[in-house]
């Protein structure tokens, strides 16, 4: 399809949420945040209500994302244009909304953040921002806000710190997991627009335990992760402290293990020796 009226698609998705922006040099720009966005179709196929599309939606802003981050969304519709603007509406409530949050000074958007400090196989301290968009459920009619916006987060949370906390660099992390009335899931996890495997099979286990019921059930987040340098953190004591006494209790726990082995081989040996 003609990039032209994917960008044209998309700036009236923006106009129908209220908020406007511009086509220039072959992009959609959101001036306020310095945004740059752009699609294109990655399917498109017949549907029980017309006609589904997949969307794939680049965002580019020169300090977070120079190269730009991509991520996939689905629309529903009647005709071509309608699908492609449904897509990027949700888009725009979802992942839009998630560099709102980042980007925005002149709103409090401090409930939707959260800081931490991470430590590398190289023993190099990371400073991080955690921007959390909102939780989206068929309860909530993509209008409400969900407050408790950090579950999917703190169910993966050892894995997370564990990659992608690991090594410097910016990412957009998609969630999206939806249980059917015959208990079967479907799982869908993306670290920049990319299939994170790793995350699919922690957020099956977390999806698996969600209550059975009647209706078909989904949830889906955006989240960004993003660099912040640890002079700049407003609890960079508190979090300093934090990692030092996780690190000791650590550090407590693999002592404990080794002298446990080294006790069991001595134990062995001396019953290898008896006979």
């Amino acid at each position: 399809m003609d990039k032209n009226i994917i960008n044209k698609c998309i700036e009236i998705a923006f106009d129908r949420y209220g908020y406007s922006a511009e086509i220039s040099n072959g992009e959609v720009n959101f001036h306020p945040l310095n945004l740059r966005i752009s699609g294109e179709i990655s399917f498109f196929k017949d549907h029980e209500n017309g006609i589904q599309i997949g969307l794939l939606i680049k965002t580019v802003h020169d300090d977070f994302f120079p190269i730009g981050v991509q991520e996939f969304s689905y629309g529903f519709a009647e005709d071509e244009g309608e699908a492609i603007i449904d897509a990027a509406y949700k888009w725009i409530i979802s992942d839009f909304n998630t560099f709102h949050s980042l980007l925005c000074k002149h709103h409090d958007h401090s409930k939707d953040k959260l800081e931490m400090i991470s430590l590398t196989p190289e023993n190099e301290l990371l400073g991080w921002e955690i921007i959390f968009g909102d939780i989206l459920s068929p309860k909530t009619n993509h209008e409400k806000v969900i407050t408790e916006n950090n579950e999917f987060f703190v169910s993966m949370l050892d894995l997370i710190t564990g990659s992608l906390l690991s090594e410097k660099g910016n990412c957009g992390l998609k969630f999206f997991a939806i249980k059917h009335k015959n208990e079967t899931l479907n799982i869908d996890c993306r670290v920049n627009g990319h299939d994170w495997e790793d995350g699919k099979v922690a957020l099956n286990k977390y999806a698996s335990k969600w209550k059975s019921s009647d209706e078909v059930y989904w949830k889906k987040q955006y989240i960004i992760i993003v660099n912040k340098e640890i002079e700049e953190m407003k609890y960079k004591d508190n979090l300093l402290i934090e990692l030092e006494q996780t690190l000791n209790k650590t550090n407590k726990e693999i002592s404990s293990l080794e002298k446990k082995l080294s006790q069991q081989n001595k134990f062995n040996w001396r019953f290898w020796k008896k006979n």
